[in-house]
């Protein structure tokens, strides 16, 4: 019988046709009244390859509203052709479609049975119930209910796991490979921060560089928050330990007397989340990676990052935890992203067995990317301030442009230069105030000459204080950016 056939087991990945750009094409194609039979053409030549994931692209798009079907010409409806959510809710519901096939595949069972499986899983139950309730499937024919009351799948719900099945198709923008372990590094206002949003996007979404600032953020958000959630994203400090990170012992809130019982750490969730969707990317970013005592937070696991050590591959290793005792492995589709800020640690004091796991990627200042306001030259006294820094400390201690990227007036300015450059100038020569008007220049201070306490004798070197003016004139930036100040 077919319902009794050896099925592989396919995860829920949207194959054919994932790439964003690839779906964009096709919204932006069916701009203008197209055939049907236009529409499967055109999927087919943009990587679509099996016909049962035409029909369903067409029924989900006019399912929401971006298409309608008049005869056998299909109309877009304007502005909403071009809006990512759209693009987004395909990928979404290609995924709860294939787990729904994939549950059935093995076998037959009731709308019921599906939802209480879900829900096992930790998945949304409410979407799968939306789908499920007003036979979506059944009426794309990947599923049908036999005598005995139960969903079977179809010979179109074979084709369609097969189509998920498939590697996916990639524009060329997409076809970078990202390493497992990466850290970001640089001086603080390099943008590392964003920099982690947009890089875990691209990781889960492929890269894109038509993508806009707002919706980098936006898919951010929503990879986050997703249930279950695709990225994770923790702080290190200098308290953090292996009990928050992986596992440690918790009193059981249950139990009526003392008693301690394993808790899972922000590692262990995710990897368990990654372990159940194989061929979709999870990213952990750990902010600020080298302000905690990264070998004792990691402990026994720093061995599993690395990329031939992971669950199935050829030198798999596995160790057991020293709570729970359970035996643990780290997926090869979960990615380690940190950022490290220079000022704090230098890598060359970071561990030696963590600098050799890991990618390091410098994000430097970048003054190209500042322009003038009111006159004065941004991108002049960015690199004036740190060709000094650099001279008289060393590299990692810079300033970042993405300080003044928001500074719009000279107003915004002496905010910036006060509150937040002159401070970390000042920590960085331990609040030696001479060397940070070497830096800057005496046009953002005023001076006054100390005169020596009674009862001090045998001194007769002059002193001067150095305090920060509250507003600046336009010829202190001018000096500085000039570079003879």
């Amino acid at each position: 019988m077919r319902d009794q056939r050896k099925r592989k087991t396919v995860s829920p990945v949207p194959g054919e046709g994932q790439s964003l750009a690839t779906l964009r094409k096709i919204l932006d194609w069916l701009r203008e009244p197209r055939t049907l039979a236009e529409f499967s053409n055109r999927c087919s030549s943009l990587g679509f390859k099996s016909k049962v994931r035409i029909t369903f692209l067409q029924n989900f798009l006019e399912d929401i509203g971006c298409i309608v079907e008049d005869g056998d010409t299909l109309k877009g409806q304007g502005a909403f052709n071009t809006d990512e959510s759209i693009i987004r809710a395909f990928h979404e519901r290609c995924e709860f479609v294939g787990e729904l096939l994939k549950e059935v595949s093995t076998s037959p069972k009731t709308v019921d049975d599906l939802l209480d499986a879900q829900k096992h899983l930790g998945l949304d139950v409410k979407k799968y119930e939306i789908v499920l309730r007003r036979d979506y499937l059944q009426s794309a024919k990947m599923l049908e209910v036999k005598k005995d009351g139960k969903l079977h799948i179809t010979d179109k719900g074979d084709e369609f796991l097969a189509s998920l099945d498939d590697p996916p198709t990639l524009e060329p923008h997409q076809s970078r490979h990202f390493p497992l372990n990466t850290i970001l590094y640089g001086p603080p206002g390099t943008g590392k921060t964003y920099a982690t949003f947009r890089r875990c996007v691209d990781i889960c979404d492929g890269e894109d560089d038509t993508r806009t600032d707002a919706e980098v953020r936006s898919r951010y958000k929503a990879l986050a928050e997703a249930d279950p959630a695709r990225v994770e994203f923790v702080t290190f400090h200098q308290s953090y330990g292996y009990e928050e990170f992986v596992e440690g012992l918790r009193p059981d809130p249950e139990s009526h007397h003392l008693s301690l019982v394993p808790v899972d750490g922000v590692l262990k969730r995710i990897a368990e989340r990654a372990r159940k969707r194989p061929k979709l990317p999870y990213v952990l970013v750990i902010d600020e990676i080298n302000r905690a005592n990264v070998s004792k937070v990691l402990g026994e696991l720093i061995t599993l990052l690395e990329k031939d050590k992971r669950e199935g591959k050829e030198v798999e290793v596995a160790v057991t935890l020293p709570h729970s005792r359970e035996r643990f492995t780290l997926p090869s589709n979960l990615h380690v992203l940190g950022t490290m800020n220079t000022a704090d640690r230098s890598i060359a004091l970071i561990d030696t067995a963590l600098r050799r796991r890991f990618r390091f990627e410098e994000l430097a200042p970048d003054p190209a990317r500042l322009h003038p306001i009111d006159g004065i030259n941004l991108k002049a006294i960015l690199e004036t301030i740190n060709g000094r820094l650099e001279y008289l400390i060393d590299r990692d201690h810079l300033i970042g442009h993405a300080w003044l990227m928001k500074v719009h007036t000279k107003a915004e300015l002496d905010d910036v230069m006060r509150d937040k450059i002159i401070p970390l100038i000042a920590e960085y020569f331990y609040d030696d105030r001479k060397k940070v008007v070497a830096v800057l220049g005496d046009g953002f201070f005023e001076k006054t000459m100390l005169n020596r306490p009674h009862g001090l004798k045998d001194m007769d070197d002059e002193r001067q204080s150095w305090k920060t003016k509250e507003t600046f004139d336009k010829g202190a930036y001018d000096s500085l950016a000039s570079g003879k100040d």
